[in-house]
Parts: C-alpha cells; structure tokens; sequence
C-alpha cells in the first residue's frame, strides 16, 4: 500500500496531489445541494415525470462529458452535472413517492425510497470502480478504466430516465394551505357567521341588576 503522501487522483494526463483532491470536487458537492435545493422548488411548479425524466437526463450528460473529455476541468464539470441531476432526482423521487401516500403507507413508501438510494450507490460504486480499476493500477496510463465507468453510468441514468417517462406518476405536487380560523376550530368566528348574530338559546336572559333570570327566581319567594 503507498503512503498518503503518494496516492493522488488522475485527471487526464495530469495527476493531483492527495490534499487538493478534496478541494477540486468540493464543487461537486456544492452542485448536489443545489440540485436537490432546486428541485424542491420545481416540484410545485413541473410536472413529476417531466421533472424525474430531465433530472436524470442531465446526469446522463454530465457523466458523457466526465467520460468522454478528459482534463481536470471537463471532468470536474461533468461530475458536477451529473451531481445536480442525482440531487434533483433524489428529491423528485420522494415527492412522487410520497405524493398519494396514506398516513398507513408514508413511512413504508419513505423508507423504500431510503433503502434503494442507498442500496443503488453501493452496488453502483462496485460496479463502476470495477471498470474503472485498470485505470488505476500502479503504471496505467490509459484512460479507458474512467471512461467505460462513466459511460455505464451515463447509460444506467439515460435509461433510467426513459422508464421515468413512461411509468412515473403525472401532475404537479400539491402545495398544502393553511386552514381558516372557522374551519381550524380555534373558537373564533368569521365576519359572516358575526353578522349573522348569536344563536337562538345562546344567551341566558337576565334582569336589570345584571343577575340571570334563573339565579333571581331562584332566590326570591314564589308569590302567591
């Protein structure tokens, strides 16, 4: 095994140190983020399978563009699209989970959605440094390990947004209001109900000193 001051990552024809690694696909990260940020808002406003569909459309691109263009910057790019659809399509993927779900069936649907996510990203980094691993052995110095990985999953997301367009779900996600004050049972009336006055039998009569009629009678002699 090398040391930690030997391993470095190669981009091309160009091969970065260990420390700035972590720095040249911070970006990737940021564009993940964003990507699920993104979607969170669009769900309200595009239709769920137009919405899946092009999340994993654009992963597909990115990961043509990392596989096919080899420098730092082109494969720092196409990680970056492909974050910002996997993000997307994260988000997409719950909402249209859980968009008709039953209080019986949402923590079901959710943790399906969970386990698979996290089932798909371990047999795809498996499968995907398995092709890449000649690539990485000590002397290589083809690229073709890196470019049939990305290519794979390229092809793995394209067709992945294929079957989203034909069997994901149709519609917008619904955008929950918050309910009245006559409808939420707090107590208080609206303007129509006060104008319609108190109910028959809402108020007790009472005599001039104020004191219920019921309390008055009760305390003064019966006449004869």
């Amino acid at each position: 095994m090398p040391d930690g001051r030997k391993v470095s990552v190669s981009a091309g024809h160009k091969r970065w140190p260990t420390f700035g690694t972590p720095q040249a696909f911070l970006p990737v990260a940021v564009a993940a983020v964003a990507g699920a940020a993104g979607a969170s808002r669009l769900v309200a406003l595009l239709d769920r399978r137009v919405l899946t569909s092009g999340a994993l459309a654009l992963a597909a691109a990115g990961g043509l563009v990392a596989g096919h263009w080899h420098s730092p910057v082109t494969l720092v790019l196409g990680m970056c699209v492909m974050a910002l659809g996997a993000g997307a399509t994260l988000v997409a993927a719950t909402t249209t989970a859980l968009a008709d779900a039953g209080p019986r069936e949402a923590g079901l649907r959710s943790g399906l959605v969970n386990t698979f996510h996290e089932f798909g990203g371990a047999l795809g980094v498996a499968v995907l440094s398995s092709l890449a691993a000649p690539s990485l052995a000590a002397g290589a110095t083809s690229l073709n390990g890196f470019t049939r990985a990305f290519t794979l999953s390229a092809l793995a997301a394209l067709a992945a947004a294929v079957v989203a367009g034909l069997l994901a779900p149709t519609g917008k996600a619904a955008v929950t209001s918050e309910p009245s004050a006559s409808t939420a049972g707090d107590g208080r009336s609206d303007p129509g109900n006060a104008a319609a006055g108190p109910s028959p039998g809402g108020r007790q009569p009472r005599t001039p000193g104020g004191e219920p009629a019921t309390t008055r009678n009760a305390r003064s002699p019966a006449r004869r």
